[in-house]
């Protein structure tokens, strides 16, 4: 029980001190920074993201709050919406500690 405990939170901790971001606010612009433009509708970026419509539209807002997307009414179909990343959308958003989380993940599945 403890692995299933203590294996979310390490990754989780570790990126937040070193981004600023929760994983589920990292990778919303990991994800636009890999789409064309930049850019992708809401439910395109839910689905990439596996978070509900309702999630997504949360975090992005957070995101744009902080400069780092922009959510604008999608121009082909006035439904939608779509999320872009901003020129400091990436600058703000650095790689995550990796080696750190996982080493002591394995340490807690060892125990």
């Amino acid at each position: 029980m403890r692995v299933v405990v203590a294996l979310p939170r390490s990754p989780d901790d570790d990126l937040l001190r070193a981004t600023g971001l929760t994983l589920t606010e990292y990778v919303v612009p990991m994800s636009l920074s890999e789409a064309a433009n930049q850019e992708l509708r809401m439910a395109d970026l839910a689905a990439a993201t596996a978070l509900s419509a309702s999630r997504i539209t949360r975090v992005v807002d957070a995101l744009q709050s902080r400069g780092q997307v922009v959510k604008r009414r999608y121009e082909a179909d006035a439904h939608g919406n779509v999320a872009t990343l901003t020129p400091e959308g990436p600058g703000r958003t650095p790689r995550p500690p990796t080696s750190e989380s996982w080493r002591r993940s394995r340490n807690c599945r060892e125990a």
